[in-house]
């Protein structure tokens, strides 16, 4: 796990390897996920604790998922586990947005299974970062 606090870039947590990884930082208000290669389930599993032991994790926090390099397979399991970490909404009205962003139109169906198991949030999938970016600003504040 990489955490570089006196870089420019907005902080940035590195979890896994120099092909299969995961990033997770918050940059504008949003918490950015970008999953690379391969990346055993586990690794996503330590990037989302991690995000949540520095804070970044807060409810109705708006999401935005970059699966576009992604190339492994969805390990359920590990998803089932990360939806069970928290209260995600932690008793709140406030419904986060999640977007996901990848070229593969297939990916919708693997959303609609996500979804279930995280129901108090909107899940999309966009093509465009900006059009994504824009989604989940709409009507934040």
């Amino acid at each position: 796990m990489q955490y570089d606090a006196h870089s420019d870039a907005p902080p940035e947590i590195r979890v896994g390897g120099e092909a299969d990884y995961v990033d997770i930082r918050l940059e504008d208000g949003i918490l950015a996920i970008t999953v690379v290669g391969a990346p055993a389930g586990q690794l996503i599993h330590d990037a989302i604790q991690a995000g949540l032991q520095q804070g970044w994790l807060q409810p109705g926090i708006p999401t935005l998922v970059d699966v576009g390099d992604f190339q492994g397979n969805v390990d359920w399991q590990a998803m089932l586990t990360i939806s069970r970490m928290t209260d995600w909404s932690q008793g709140k009205t406030v419904t986060a947005k999640v977007a996901y962003l990848t070229n593969d139109p297939l990916f919708s169906l693997l959303i609609k299974a996500v979804s279930t198991l995280f129901p108090d949030s909107r899940h999309r999938l966009f093509q465009d970062t900006g059009h994504a970016r824009q989604w989940l600003m709409a009507n934040a504040a």
